[in-house]
């Protein structure tokens, strides 16, 4: 077991285990601390994260790095969803929320990529193609997504998570929208087919708001997975030193690439900007990439004022105008790439700075 003050660095070695329990009592008062436990397994050693806390001695969650195949394992846990009112750049609708995850779940690694999106048989609607094959795909709607989620279903052998209806004509990928969703069957099989069926689903679905900020947040309680806030906007004089080692923003977007976004209000007079290929910052102690920046991603909740806790698999609002989107852009300021940043769009837009990411239920 090793120890730090840092979730990202000071790590120094305190104690091998003999047993599956251990006390660390020489901790300071009032001081958050972060552990990382490696464990040996099948000849391979596998990287956990812990974070407690010196004033409570009270751990809050174990978060361990398991992915492959472009999807990472998410364990299931207990957080604190929202932010804390001392947090800069916090917007009022991040009350702070005792959530409960009780399964675990799969988070695909990355945002989706043009590649992948071209590979399932869809026109590539991006803004930004000359960014290439590993850059996000954008400027793709909430049903367009939906619809991504089922094909990826449907070319892996598993169920299809949504029932689509109401469709225009147009291609996915050329704005297609749609007028009403609901489960694709009783996959909890309790007689009636609801939305917390989907939580239920084995095939691929967007993840829900509290999902997303669960696997963001991978145990951290700070504004970003990696540490605090302490530049918020996006003026590439005062770059968030900790944001930008995790996350492409309106601070460190530049791009040379044909068809960058002029930029030049903010970065400076000529500059250009853009999203970025994926994988190119730190991951989260998921594995997890670009929960920050790059593109803002599509989850499935209506937008809504959050629910009084505790709150054990919430699914959010029954009904709205808009859907919730998280994480941040390439052109945003660093306040918008916090983990409980909130922001939501009609399901029916598109954006050159949003995109997705699924998710996969594990369930017996």
């Amino acid at each position: 077991i090793q120890r730090s003050k840092s979730a990202s660095s000071g790590f120094s070695d305190i104690k091998t285990l003999s047993s599956n329990t251990f006390t660390d009592s020489s901790l300071d008062a009032d001081t958050t601390y972060y552990y990382r436990i490696y464990i040996l397994e099948n000849a391979k050693i596998l990287t956990a994260y812990a974070e407690a806390n010196a004033k409570t001695n009270k751990k809050t969650s174990v978060v361990t790095e398991s992915c492959a195949n472009g999807e990472c394992l998410i364990t299931k846990g207990s957080f604190k969803m929202g932010s804390p009112s001392s947090e800069a750049g916090r917007g009022s609708n991040e009350t702070q929320t005792d959530v409960t995850i009780t399964y675990d779940f799969y988070m695909s690694q990355t945002e989706v990529t043009q590649g992948e999106w071209k590979a399932a048989g869809f026109s590539n609607p991006s803004n930004f193609s000359s960014c290439g094959d590993n850059c996000p795909v954008e400027q793709v709607n909430w049903w367009e997504a939906l619809h991504y989620a089922n094909k990826k279903s449907s070319d892996a052998g598993l169920e299809e998570c949504y029932a689509i209806t109401g469709c225009n004509s147009n291609a996915v990928g050329a704005n297609k929208t749609c007028s009403g969703v609901e489960p694709a069957q009783d996959f909890d099989k309790n007689g009636q087919k609801e939305t917390k069926d989907l939580i239920y689903c084995k095939g691929y679905r967007l993840p829900t708001e509290a999902e997303w900020e669960y696997a963001a947040r991978a145990g951290t309680t700070t504004a970003f997975y990696n540490g605090a806030i302490t530049e918020t906007g996006r003026d590439p004089n005062k770059i968030d030193p900790n944001l930008t080692k995790i996350a492409w923003y309106g601070g460190n977007s530049n791009a040379s690439y044909s068809g960058a976004f002029d930029c030049s209000s903010w970065l400076g007079s000529g500059k250009k900007c853009g999203p970025q290929p994926v994988k190119g910052k730190t991951k989260n102690a998921f594995g997890l990439y670009d929960m920050s920046g790059n593109v803002w991603e599509w989850v499935f909740d209506w937008y809504a004022a959050y629910q009084s806790g505790p709150l054990v698999d919430p699914l959010g609002a029954s009904g709205g105008s808009s859907r919730v989107k998280r994480g941040g852009g390439w052109d945003d300021g660093a306040q918008d790439c916090r983990s409980a940043n909130r922001n939501a769009n009609s399901p029916g837009n598109r954006y050159i700075n949003v995109g997705f990411r699924l998710a996969r239920s594990l369930r017996p």
